[in-house]
């Protein structure tokens, strides 16, 4: 005859009581899919800042925001799992070294402190870096918190509260960390474009029924001739950017000098766009 302990029986009603938390907040594929949409777009408008424009001219779709979030989630992924199997590993070494260790632990809010004196003394680094130390202080002193109940042997459900608040605050410093991330994701990605716009995009040639105006360095125009042409001018020095909303971005070269452009032409039968050459 099997029996269930009064511990196993808490434990499982602790876990039960965290899933009816978690089904009453929401489905964790919305909420992840409205994450990924977040940072695709932070990344994108970063972007789209950096070459003086909103990210809303872009007109991206979904599945264009979430295909942008994907490289930016692959750090924190894989830090956050490399940092699971460390604490895996050590934690047996830790517990029975509990004393000690929460010793050391109480002492870690003082992160807190240091990065946003690193905000203050090193802006660019202390900025993009403040939620980890937020994340890396919640963590050492949730730990400390199970290492004590785990001393006390107290049941799992005296900490269940406790345990879902800090697992909270570590999953909202762990999406404020991404959107930096992303930030400087989109920043970094527009600061190597405008340095490289040649060897970065495909070069284009824009082929259009009237005169576009083009007021850029380096874009070339040329009148075509031919009465049954549907085309009068060329248009070469531009590059593709990317083609979003029934439009296509095209970016000048020149930007390390600030005489770069970002065009917007809609697509329609009155322009065609050459690749290559």
């Amino acid at each position: 005859m099997t029996t269930v302990s009064r511990t196993d029986a808490s434990e499982s009603r602790a876990a039960s009581n965290v899933l009816l938390i978690l089904g009453a907040v929401g489905s964790p594929i919305a909420l992840g899919t409205a994450l990924l949409l977040y940072f695709g777009w932070v990344r994108s408008q970063a972007q789209a800042a950096a070459f003086g424009a909103d990210v809303s001219v872009f007109e991206m779709s979904p599945q264009d925001l979430v295909l942008r979030s994907v490289d930016v989630l692959f750090f924190p992924i894989i830090l956050l799992l490399l940092g699971g199997l460390l604490l895996l590993r050590i934690d047996p070494w830790l517990l029975a070294r509990a004393d000690q260790a929460r010793a050391v632990l109480r002492w870690v809010w003082v992160l807190v402190p240091i990065g946003f004196a690193l905000v203050l003394l090193v802006r660019p680094v202390g900025y993009v870096l403040l939620p980890m130390w937020v994340m890396l202080a919640v963590a050492g002193l949730g730990y400390a918190s199970s290492l004590r109940r785990r001393t006390a042997r107290e049941p799992s459900s005296a900490g269940a509260t406790s345990a879902m608040l800090i697992g909270a605050l570590l999953t909202a410093t762990l999406f404020w960390q991404t959107e930096r991330l992303a930030q400087l994701g989109g920043e970094a990605l527009a600061a190597d474009l405008k340095a490289n716009v040649a060897e970065r995009l495909p070069a284009v040639s824009v082929l259009s029924a009237g005169k576009l105006h083009v007021d850029a360095s380096g874009v070339l125009e040329t009148p075509l001739q031919g009465p049954n042409s549907a085309y009068r001018y060329r248009y070469e020095g531009l590059y593709l950017l990317q083609r979003s909303g029934n439009k296509y971005f095209l970016l000048t070269d020149g930007w390390q000098f600030d005489r770069g452009r970002l065009l917007i032409l809609t697509d329609s039968e009155s322009i065609r766009l050459e690749f290559g050459g």
